[in-house]
């Protein structure tokens, strides 16, 4: 069947009120989130397009930076063709009222064709264009590629019926969708870095890709292999031209930036070619004289594989001593989880045994690591909790979590894990999870199948929201620091012991909660005392960070820090009855 273009976009296309030449591409944030970081997606998607098109114009604004007033001007000065909007969670609502702003501003006649990219739309392009906007594309998958391709149509050199990766509303108002295409890795070229330092300077996480999808993609929590990543093998995983990461690293340390996380999901890849380039990135960075500090993220079997030869063993151990060498400081791990059961429920594909090894190889060669670890589901039982609690004890490794208390965030992409819950649900005969919070992009828990895990939630969320952006400042600030071998550093050193006693207070509560229920069952007093004894813990260590020498040093980096620590202290001693409204 032949696709009609629609007839919105036609007029956009013959308009003589636009500049065909001109893009926007926006970035919007979540108004109470406090991390800040460059929008890689925009920077990458505008470097494509600069790359391949001589007569093109792309600007970038993100909401971490400007206003929607500010964006909506620019539409106005620059009168681009094309308006690419990036939503990501929380930021479906933000969208709307720059929406509203457009429409009530801009004459029809001199509005550019809006297209939206990320996640949201990518897992929800039919509720978007049925339920709230019918005027606009969905870009789904990579938007190096639908970008591309509208450029060229709204330049009159490709054919509407030729645009991949989008979804639209034809004029009969049937939802129509086009081929999905992956962009090959040697296709990944230079972001465009024309705001990276506004981002640095505010100390913002600067990225690098090296790679795109994940090679094993298998997890049931994750995105990944519906979004960026594919079922299929070709396109699963597909590494970045090193000559280009390599380019591109060049580039970040002219600005004089020394610290970057790559964005890859999955950065060894596969097994034997992955850690084969690995290396050879490693010693290319190198050979290269690029001092650098640099993340990664990597799968548990990526690090130590059970099945492994003892040559293959050897080289993955080579790996991360020669990317060590070239600048790697922290590796990121998405552990999970410490219960066996619950890890196959994440689909997580590895054993415990095979992290335990892992964890030690990297003790080993001094290579700092984070781990991800999503403590509670809606599907746990208690003893799958108990599970968790031992396996950090016996580990020691809680002052390597990310955050002691997480639970699953379940999202429309998880489709997965949401077949899970609606098989629980209908042999149950209860609801687990309410309907999508469309801008959260998040299905509320209402119940748990064991009440015991209610009650733990409960407890844990309220002692930990009030302090959850002070603690995420402080691991921004200590990501790309190596503690295991900068033992001298006295101010790294406290930052880190900072962020040590906070988790150590945290798992401490967690413990006394579980054991309390054990012998208790569900007690409100009891567990109340735990919590305020608990809390007060933690308001001493930012009581005495607000006090030290090494505040001045925080603060001037993080300005808004004393009032956020001022406030959380307030409202920390209110908290003396927070299990009030739990009976």
């Amino acid at each position: 069947m032949v696709r009609a273009e629609p007839s919105y976009l036609k007029a956009i296309k013959n308009s003589i009120y636009l500049n065909k030449s001109n893009v926007i591409l926006v970035s919007l944030h979540p108004t109470d989130f406090s991390f800040i970081g460059e929008s890689h997606g925009i920077s990458v998607i505008s470097g494509y397009l600069k790359s391949v098109f001589n007569d093109i114009n792309v600007y970038l604004y993100d909401q971490q930076l400007d206003s929607l007033i500010d964006i909506l001007n620019s539409i106005k000065q620059f009168k681009p063709s094309i308006l690419g909007i990036s939503l990501k969670i929380k930021t479906f609502e933000q969208f709307q009222i720059l929406y509203k702003m457009i429409t009530k501003e801009i004459p029809k006649e001199e509005r550019p064709v809006i297209i939206l990219g990320n996640s949201i739309p990518h897992f929800n392009g039919k509720t978007i264009l049925t339920k709230y906007f019918s005027d606009v594309l969905i870009g789904f998958g990579e938007g190096e590629i639908v970008m591309g391709d509208l450029y060229n149509y709204i330049c009159n050199k490709q054919s509407f019926q030729t645009i991949r990766n989008i979804m639209y509303l034809s004029d009969d108002g049937k939802v129509q969708s086009t081929f999905k295409s992956y962009l090959n890795g040697n296709n990944i070229l230079l972001p465009d870095r024309t705001r990276t330092l506004e981002f640095y300077s505010k100390g913002g996480e600067i990225y690098i890709e090296g790679s795109r999808g994940c090679a094993y993609c298998g997890c049931k929590i994750c995105e990944c292999k519906d979004f960026l990543g594919s079922r299929k093998f070709l396109n699963k995983w597909r590494p970045r031209a090193i000559d280009v990461i390599l380019l591109d690293l060049k580039n970040l340390i002219e600005f004089g930036i020394v610290n970057v996380t790559f964005s890859d999901e999955d950065f060894f890849g596969y097994d034997d070619f992955g850690i084969d380039r690995a290396i050879e990135l490693a010693k290319v960075i190198i050979s290269s004289n690029i001092n650098i500090n640099f993340r990664i993220n990597a799968r548990v079997k990526s690090i130590y594989n059970e099945n492994d030869s003892n040559e293959m063993r050897l080289k993955r151990k080579s790996a991360i001593k020669v990317l060590k060498k070239a600048g790697l400081v922290k590796i990121f791990l998405g552990l999970e989880s410490g219960s066996p059961t619950q890890l196959k429920r994440y689909g997580k594909g590895f054993k415990i045994s095979e992290f335990e090894n892992a964890y030690l190889l990297l003790n080993d060669l001094y290579v700092d690591y984070e781990l991800g670890f999503i403590l509670i589901d809606p599907l746990m039982n208690f003893n799958e909790l108990k599970e968790n609690i031992n396996f950090i004890e016996t580990n020691n490794c809680f002052s390597k979590i990310s955050s002691i208390y997480k639970k699953l965030r379940i999202q429309s992409g998880n489709k997965s894990y949401l077949n899970s819950v609606k098989y629980v649900e209908n042999k149950e005969g209860i609801k687990i999870i309410d309907d999508l919070d469309f801008n959260k992009q998040k299905y509320e828990i209402v119940s748990y199948v064991d009440d015991r895990i209610v009650f733990i939630d409960k407890l844990m969320n309220k002692f930990s929201k009030t302090s959850y952006k002070l603690y995420y400042l402080l691991r921004i600030y200590t990501q790309y620091s190596q503690p295991l071998v900068n033992e001298n550093d006295s101010l790294q050193s406290t930052y880190f012991k900072i962020m040590s006693d906070l988790k150590k207070i945290e798992f401490d509560l967690l413990k006394e909660l579980v054991k309390s229920i054990e012998l208790n069952g569900i007690n409100f007093k009891k567990s109340n005392y735990f919590l305020v004894t608990y809390e007060k813990k933690k308001r001493i260590v930012f009581e005495n960070f607000l006090k030290s020498d090494l505040f001045t040093n925080f603060s001037f980096k993080y300005p808004s820090l004393e009032y956020e620590i001022k406030e959380y202290i307030t409202n920390s001693k209110l908290l003396t009855s927070c299990c009030n409204d739990f009976e």
